[in-house]
């Protein structure tokens, strides 16, 4: 038997509630192939939070690139 913990996932609302944008802004940058389509669980829409830990890093690295 496996018994390696659940990743921890978060609602389209904490997303964005945690990178500060509109449910608009999270579908175009899904659209855009910025950030990973969420995972289906019934009808709702599930985001690992290693995803969006990426998004942010990688966003982060852009950042200090531009400089």
């Amino acid at each position: 038997m496996n018994t390696q913990p659940l990743p921890s996932l978060r609602t389209t609302k904490e997303v964005t509630e945690a990178l500060r944008i509109s449910r608009t802004t999270l579908y175009e940058l899904i659209a855009n192939g910025e950030l990973p389509k969420p995972v289906k669980v019934g009808s709702r829409s599930l985001w690992p939070q290693s995803d969006i830990e990426v998004f942010v890093a990688k966003k982060l690295a852009e950042r200090g690139t531009l400089h």
